[in-house]
């Protein structure tokens, strides 16, 4: 029906955990397609305290054959000390008549994983040279693959990022230097009032936008609570490495987002909830 496809998500109540700064896009969309939109950011990301082996990696930029952007918040936290340390491309980045990137000699080539990280990297000046087809860091590894072999690696993350991506690209024969770029810290605090709401099933979905956002949200309403929850409730998953923290800490997953963005994890859970709803209506 037309109107089920206008508004599918009318009368639901959907939580976003996304920190603050960052939740604006995915709650416009849900309000537009109908939802009743609950804000509980249950993670905040912070420059590091300790930026010495930030700040000597980036003074030493052009060492690096690559930079690999696992996150949005990579791109930007790195983006901004580059430009602080006077270490951003000299000159704007250009494509010749062939169509093919015209780089600054000395600079290092750019990856990223999936669309919404590239974009953050170009919006913070770089220009992105590989976009990995799989919204997971472990596939840059994997299909940059030879291109690694005895290349030095910049890998800028967060503090609490897992050690499988340096691995990987350490047995592709890659020298890796490893960085935290910025923190993924816990909220001083979490609005009782929508944990509340949560427990006693008063939502219809939850989104998650990462694995830290899941793990403190489990720590606040108890993850054996949170399992009988996701029984009545819909868990969404921005993608397959947020989906596998939940399922690995035994929760249902409802809803997992074909496309790791806040647009695709929005559509995903309009399509979820309405039968008759299609993604052609895609808001900026």
């Amino acid at each position: 029906m037309a109107g089920d496809n206008i508004k599918p998500l009318a009368g639901k109540r959907i939580v976003v955990t996304r920190a603050p700064e960052q939740a604006e896009p995915l709650g416009k969309l849900l309000a537009m397609l109908g939802a009743e939109v609950v804000f509980l950011p249950t993670v905040t990301f912070s420059e590091p305290a300790d930026s010495d082996l930030l700040d000597q990696a980036v003074e030493r930029l052009d060492e690096f054959d690559w930079v690999l952007f696992t996150s949005a918040n990579a791109a930007h936290f790195f983006g901004e000390r580059c430009r602080r340390a006077g270490r951003m491309p000299p000159v704007v980045h250009d494509r010749d008549r062939y169509g093919l990137t015209q780089r600054v000699p000395g600079y290092p080539s750019i990856a990223a994983v999936g669309p919404a990280t590239s974009e953050a990297a170009v919006a913070a000046g770089f220009v992105v040279d590989y976009e990995a087809t799989e919204f997971r860091g472990l596939a840059l590894a994997a299909e940059l693959g030879p291109r690694l072999t005895a290349k030095r690696i910049l890998l800028p993350r967060s503090n609490r990022a897992s050690n499988e991506l340096p691995a990987a690209l350490a047995e592709a024969g890659a020298i890796v230097v490893d960085v935290v770029a910025y923190e993924t810290r816990r909220p001083e605090a979490i609005d009782a009032s929508v944990i509340a709401s949560i427990r006693r099933c008063e939502v219809d979905a939850i989104t998650v936008m990462s694995p830290s956002a899941f793990h403190n949200l489990a720590d606040e309403v108890g993850l054996d609570e949170l399992r009988g929850i996701a029984n009545r409730v819909a868990l969404a998953a921005v993608g397959p490495v947020t989906a596998e923290a939940m399922t690995a800490a035994g929760l249902h997953v409802a809803i997992v987002a074909s496309e790791s963005t806040a647009i695709g994890l929005g559509l995903a859970v309009a399509r979820h909830f309405g039968a008759h709803f299609t993604s052609e209506l895609r808001p900026i």
